[in-house]
């Protein structure tokens, strides 16, 4: 028999005990920190991510992919010198991670690419920004070309950074928001920082190229 709201009247009310036992199940058969948002939590962890001038795509693409794993991410757009310098200094930030979505070119991290405007600061150099960086504890993943080097990692290490990730050639096209995402889905999926790394570097050549360096 059908009832006046659409549903069977006869029809059975899933057991709370039962429900929750499979929920216990699912915990030990689909490990992941996910369960940790289902059991409470806002997020499981969360990430700073640094937006410069010219990384629109790729920012977009990564963050809602990061809040769908349960990760909080906190947007820090870099509009000019002065905010740059506040951001990296690390005010307000307590996220463990940071990404570092800023172009590279010829040692230097872009600001504002192509800007030649009489005045404005528009790239920094690897001294600078170790000038600057604030991330004690963190763990950096940094997506500018050529900027997974030994001398970008120090840079960050003198901030305090534990560990730093980044190309050490030019990502190719969209492998710039490819490999934080998989990067963060292995570690939502429990694995440590270093086999989540490899399981990035290891789907092709072109994430391959993503160096890890630690302190």
């Amino acid at each position: 028999m059908i009832s006046r709201l659409g549903t069977r009247d006869d029809a059975q009310v899933p057991d709370p005990a039962s429900i929750e036992q499979r929920v216990e199940s699912w915990k030990v058969e689909r490990p992941s920190r996910v369960w940790d948002v289902a059991d409470g939590a806002t997020w499981w962890t969360t990430v700073d991510l640094f937006a410069g001038h010219g990384m629109g795509a790729i920012v977009s693409a990564i963050r809602p992919m990061l809040e769908s794993m349960r990760i909080g991410v906190v947007l820090w757009s870099l509009a000019n010198e002065q905010n740059l310098r506040r951001v990296f200094a690390g005010e307000n930030s307590d996220a463990p991670y940071v990404v570092v979505a800023m172009h590279g070119d010829a040692g230097r991290m872009l600001l504002t690419p192509g800007d030649s405007t009489p005045g404005v600061k528009s790239s920094f150099s690897v001294e600078e920004v170790g000038s600057m960086v604030r991330v004690p504890g963190k763990v950096v993943v940094g997506l500018g070309c050529a900027s997974g080097t030994q001398e970008w990692a120090d840079a960050f290490f003198e901030g305090g950074a534990t560990d730093y990730i980044a190309p050490a050639s030019a990502p190719f096209a969209h492998a710039g928001s490819v490999f934080p995402t998989i990067l963060f889905y292995a570690l939502t999926q429990g694995q440590v920082l270093a086999d989540a790394v490899e399981t990035a570097r290891s789907v092709d050549d072109e994430l391959a190229i993503f160096m890890h360096f630690q302190r």
